[in-house]
């Protein structure tokens, strides 16, 4: 008669660290990855999310877990509802169905307050290209975003309203309380708009926007729209809104200069604003799949934030 051999939980977490690839702490691993598919011989459960049925499965483990018919007979270390860390990565034909998307809101309803980091690398900008999305899925979407209470950081490529934190009249600290670090794609950064959610909102420290654009003029100050407006009594801002703000741009290497930095001294003596520009090497000739993809990679691989 065999026996199952039984492994202390000491060692069996060390082989589990040996198989993680190299990398900082807080990355999230793509499943697809070898190395993953060998961690996924250990567990039934990822946090990875790249498909509609990766998704239900999930909801539906979270669901026998609140009921206490789990199956799983690993040890209870930490429970499936208590994930910190999220990737939302579904294909194009997946997320234009409502149903995909009221499975997210459920998911995101049901992991609620445990979420802290908050990847959304799902294509509703090249979906609005040729279609209409139906506005019921940014309902749905906006429903799971608001019950991420304890979010501190957000990738985000928009294309959706609920996804735009940019947008005029998003209250970025309604949505989120405690939203520390921000990224998005794609944004102009002649929307006043955008710099007036990001300055009054006074948790966020850390702002990353890549492959901006200047619409219907040739540079942008940024410290003037935040220091010299949103920060200034006299232009109607509120001083008391000023703390240290780090503001990345990200571009690839060829992108025509588009910041301007005149009189950057006068609109922000404190030094608050540490504004920075970081230039994505083109390797292929579609630009903008480089610099989403160097986006999301790096919000993965925890490099995103320096």
């Amino acid at each position: 008669m065999t026996h199952n051999i039984h492994v202390p939980l000491e060692i069996t977490l060390q082989i589990l660290e040996a198989d993680i690839p190299p990398g900082r702490p807080n990355r999230i691993l793509d499943v697809s990855e070898p190395s993953m598919q060998q961690l996924l011989t250990w567990t039934k459960h990822c946090i990875y999310f790249d498909s509609a049925s990766r998704l239900r499965r999930f909801l539906q483990c979270l669901g026998a877990e609140e009921d206490g018919a789990s199956p799983s007979t690993l040890p209870k270390t930490m429970r499936l509802c208590d994930v910190s860390a999220v990737y939302l990565g579904l294909g194009m034909e997946e997320i234009q169905t409502v149903e995909t998307n009221a499975t997210i809101r459920d998911l995101l309803i049901t992991l609620g307050g445990s979420v802290r980091r908050l990847i959304v690398d799902l294509p509703y900008r090249r979906i609005a290209q040729e279609h209409t999305i139906d506005p019921h899925i940014d309902t749905l979407f906006s429903r799971g975003l608001r019950a991420l209470t304890n979010l501190e950081e957000l990738t985000t490529l928009g294309g959706l309203p609920s996804l735009e934190f940019w947008r005029d009249g998003y209250d970025i600290g309604q949505t989120w309380p405690k939203l520390r670090r921000v990224a998005g794609f794609k944004m102009n950064l002649a929307e006043e708009a955008l710099w007036s959610n990001v300055a009054r909102d006074r948790t966020i420290e850390h702002l990353v926007i890549t492959m901006p654009y200047v619409l219907r003029r040739n540079r942008w100050n940024i410290k003037r729209a935040i220091g010299g407006k949103e920060w200034n009594n006299e232009q109607g801002g509120d001083s008391t809104n000023a703390r240290p703000l780090k503001v990345v741009i990200a571009q690839h290497e060829y992108t025509a200069p588009m910041l301007d930095t005149q009189d950057e001294n006068l609109y922000d003596p404190e030094g608050f604003i540490d504004l920075s520009r970081f230039e994505i090497p083109v390797i292929a000739k579609r630009v903008d799949w480089l610099c989403k993809d160097w986006l999301v990679r790096s919000a993965k691989d925890d490099t995103l934030w320096g």
